[in-house]
């Protein structure tokens, strides 16, 4: 029996250990988006939407230029901070890692904290929800 507990206890903290490894950062290259009824986004459009999925999300986006965010999540301690750069079109948008600090980021094997990854992943999943949602400006549709 105390053999049996033992390797589950080990299984146990491998998988504990698993969950808080570093993974691969997975930038979006030309995600192609359009809306849910198939109507025309402008470059303004694709800004407001990005801008409102960053903010959900708990990212700060800065307008860089038309067509570049940078946005940028930190914990309330200011322990971690991570940035990306979102760079977009009216038909399509990429989201790449730009810096972070205190999140294990190895640049040589491109990983990164998991919970990073998670952040990263959440916020694409996120502006590609909000751009198929998105009246475009000034239609009124």
């Amino acid at each position: 029996m105390k053999r049996c507990m033992g390797v589950m206890l080990s299984l146990f903290a491998g998988m504990l250990l698993m969950g808080c490894a570093p993974l691969p950062v997975v930038n979006a290259d030309h995600e192609q988006v359009q809306r849910e009824d198939g109507k025309q986004l402008s470059l303004e459009d694709m800004e407001h939407a990005i801008r409102m999925a960053a903010l959900m999300e708990d990212w700060k986006p800065e307008v860089v230029a038309p067509g570049h965010i940078v946005a940028t999540r930190r914990d309330d301690d200011n322990a971690w901070t991570l940035s990306v750069d979102i760079t977009y079109s009216a038909t399509e948008y990429s989201v790449d890692y730009k810096d972070s600090h205190g999140l294990d980021y190895d640049p040589v094997k491109h990983v990164i904290a998991h919970h990073a990854h998670g952040m990263i992943s959440d916020l694409q999943d996120r502006i590609r929800d909000a751009v198929k949602d998105i009246v475009p400006a000034g239609t009124g549709n």
